[in-house]
């Protein structure tokens, strides 16, 4: 009996602990698998036309911007990775696993499915010329010459191809290829994309992407190695590699050429702590690759240039995943965009506020205005140029708020003590403006300055003190006339104005 009692003990207590097991750890399995969900989105690819900005990225995501700051999610109604978007004919052309999807908008999508029996699609690069689209993946090439029948070409199993581009009449693929179990740089060629050239270079790595940048093509290795071409065929390896830290592991991506600037994006992570990964933006201009930003705790994907601003996306903490810089060496999120209320993307002037803006060279109101039609006052435009090229400046506190910046202005020579007596809080116009910029500059004599008068219709109009100002500020080029012709010396400025020339100005003394 007592044998019985204790058996019947000893089962209820299994059956008890096999409870307390699934009621406790089901909720903590659910919590890390939404924490996994969250960490694992990856941004893929980043695509503008117009106004509008399309990004993809792993398990559906479908992100779609009309003003680069706030970015909506496009219910794709699929969770399949999406890897390279393009534009083709008036749409949007986004590739992945299995999945191919074409919209006019960025917001309604047409899916197009690729799914072949028993074999899994994974395309990575598309692009297209002006007769059809080609889109290359792992083992396969995918055409169409209308954006909805696909024709699907498998090639050797062991090439995976990562990127493409279209350039004088030929397409250009790029991946990697297996030989012998060494990962060698494959690159191929067609200029119908039914007949292909294979290529592989001596080194041991994959390449991920492949631009057209200043009469060359490059193609970027996930170690850091460039290989050049002229013509597509011929291909050198660039002397110059990206060594870095011995102590990390590098993985590049993506490059892109702005502002004047080539830079290549990737990730680094220390080879013990993997989980201690930085996003990483190499200069590759330079004599020698160096590191030109990181960014903590995002793996780049994607740099991409808009004409006005860089962007790199790809897999961050939290989607910390999309960040924006005007010059590639300071950084802010994109999706959290600190800046001006007043000051949209679409107005000529929001460059050059963008820019000062994020390089804490200018602020705004209290209400997160920039006012950038007020005119702007001798005092505001002193403190605001002196601000922008002089780090140390500073507002006064414990007297007029602009007397430190007028007193250093004065000491520096840029404007004499008796120039604007009484008249500082009056609107500043252009000749006044064009002379203490000048005066920044540095004022000196040039040969023949007299042939910029026939560029000004009213120059007669400039004060005789202000004309000398003016025809070296036409010849540097720091600042220019009217679409008509006219310099309007008496005109008020503007805060976009004086937030443009002082963009010039910032971008000279950096040249």
């Amino acid at each position: 009996m007592k044998n019985i009692s204790l058996r019947k003990l000893l089962l209820i207590m299994n059956l008890l602990f096999l409870f307390m097991l699934v009621m406790f750890s089901n909720p903590i399995n659910a919590e890390t698998e939404a924490i996994n969900h969250l960490q694992e989105r990856s941004l893929n690819d980043i695509l503008h036309k117009g106004h509008k900005y399309v990004i993809v990225g792993d398990k559906g995501t479908m992100l779609l911007s009309e003003d680069r700051i706030e970015w909506k999610t496009i219910d794709i109604n699929t969770d399949r990775n999406l890897n390279a978007i393009t534009w083709w004919n008036n749409r949007f052309i986004a590739v992945g696993e299995d999945t191919i999807l074409t919209s006019t908008d960025g917001k309604m999508w047409e899916k197009h499915p690729i799914h072949i029996e028993e074999k899994s699609l994974n395309l990575r690069g598309v692009y297209s010329n002006q007769d059809m689209i080609v889109s290359v993946g792992a083992g396969l090439i995918v055409t169409s010459m209308d954006g909805q029948n696909w024709k699907t070409h498998f090639i050797e199993p062991t090439m995976v191809l990562n990127d493409i581009l279209y350039k004088d009449n030929q397409f250009i693929a790029v991946g990697s290829i297996i030989i012998e179990d060494i990962k060698k740089p494959l690159i191929m060629t067609s200029t119908d994309a039914n007949q292909w050239t294979e290529v592989v270079l001596e080194d041991e790595c994959a390449i991920n992407e492949i631009a057209y940048i200043d009469g060359q093509y490059r193609a970027l290795g996930e170690n850091g190695q460039l290989f050049l071409s002229i013509n597509g065929q011929d291909w050198t390896s660039q002397d110059e590699k990206f060594i870095g830290d011995r102590s990390h592991i590098y993985d590049f991506r993506s490059l892109a050429m702005g502002n004047h600037k080539m830079l290549m994006a990737g990730k680094m992570s220390h080879w013990m702590y993997t989980d201690d990964i930085q996003g990483i933006v190499v200069d590759i201009q330079k004599d020698t690759m160096e590191i030109h930003a990181m960014i903590n705790g995002l793996e780049i994907n994607k740099i991409y240039w808009d004409g006005s601003a860089f962007f790199t996306i790809g897999r961050g903490i939290n989607k910390r995943d999309i960040f924006m810089s005007l010059d590639g060496k300071q950084w802010q999120l994109s999706n959290k965009y600190d800046f001006f209320t007043d000051v949209n993307p679409s107005d000529w002037f929001y460059d050059a506020i963008a820019f000062l803006k994020q390089n804490g060279r200018i602020t705004g109101y209290d209400n997160q205005s920039f006012r950038p039609h007020q005119k702007m006052s001798i005092e505001e435009f002193i403190v605001l140029v002196l601000r922008a090229i002089d780090e140390d400046a500073h507002v006064s506190h414990d007297r007029h708020w602009a007397s430190d910046s007028i007193e250093k202005a004065i000491s520096l020579g840029w404007i004499k003590k008796d120039d604007y007596i009484s008249r500082y809080n009056q609107p500043i116009n252009r000749e006044e403006m064009v002379k203490i910029l000048m005066n920044i500059i540095g004022h000196e004599e040039t040969s023949d300055l007299s042939s910029y008068k026939s560029y000004i219709k009213d120059y007669d109009a400039i004060g005789p003190d202000y004309q000398p100002y003016i025809l070296k500020a036409y010849a540097t080029g720091i600042i220019k006339g009217y679409e008509d012709g006219y310099f309007r010396p008496q005109k008020m400025v503007s805060r976009a104005e004086a937030a443009d020339v002082i963009y010039q100005l910032v971008s000279l003394k950096e040249r």
